[in-house]
């Protein structure tokens, strides 16, 4: 069995690189194209909290997302690119935090006429950047010291995020101080949405719990 995670393992990290590397590859033949439709900012901000709370109660670490409520509901931006730039940002947060917390923090600047910058921060109380370092992060490949040492990721994560947020008219740029933590900035252009303009306009109520009685339901997911 020990063997088998192993390989299983393997196998996992080998098809996530050979993801990041076709997508590189794309992106460089600019064969990446955005998808810009209207989206619910605020449940994929309910996602990202439910998705990483897991993570971060599992570690033992703070977890607060502020200023949701301060940014417009829907927007029009590509819903996939953005939320997997989140992802990445906030999985390297928690990968390399060991005490303490993290913080997302949203606010809006130059909002005219339907238009506005969606500014998004990510600070942990992590590991830190060496300062010979932060040149290099977002280099494909590249990876820093400590992250080399636990020889996890492939080092095109934050490069794949930062060309998807110069595709959405934006950037990401970082601060850190080593043994400190680090505070990732992600900015992007975006236009204010309206609920009526939603791709899928059905309502699917949240499960909060089992009606009362009931047996513990076995569930089968299979995909190919």
């Amino acid at each position: 069995r020990e063997y088998l995670n192993i390989v299983n393992r393997s196998g996992e990290h080998l098809m996530e690189l050979i993801n990041d590397v076709l997508e590189i590859s794309r992106i460089e033949s600019q064969r990446v194209t955005l998808d810009m439709h209207t989206c619910d900012l605020h449940a994929l901000m309910h996602d990202l909290d439910v998705m990483f709370r897991v993570r971060t109660n599992a570690k033992g670490l703070q977890f607060e997302i502020n200023g949701v409520n301060e940014i417009p509901r829907y927007v029009v931006t590509d819903e996939n690119k953005l939320r997997q730039i989140m992802i990445n940002l906030l999985g390297n947060a928690v990968k390399y935090t060991k005490e303490g917390g993290i913080v997302m923090r949203f606010a809006i600047k130059d909002q005219t006429s339907g238009n506005m910058r969606l500014i998004a921060e990510f600070e942990d109380t992590g590991i830190g950047i060496a300062e010979e370092e932060i040149g290099k992060i977002f280099e494909y490949f590249e990876q820093t010291a400590v992250a080399r040492q636990s020889k996890s990721g492939t080092g095109l994560g934050l490069a794949i995020s930062r060309e998807y947020a110069r595709m959405l008219g934006g950037d990401i740029t970082v601060t850190s101080r080593l043994g400190k933590g680090s505070i990732f900035r992600l900015e992007i252009n975006m236009k204010e949405g309206r609920e009526s303009d939603r791709k899928d306009k059905t309502s699917h109520p949240r499960v909060v719990s089992l009606a009362a009685g009931q047996k513990i339901p076995r569930i089968l997911v299979v995909e190919d």
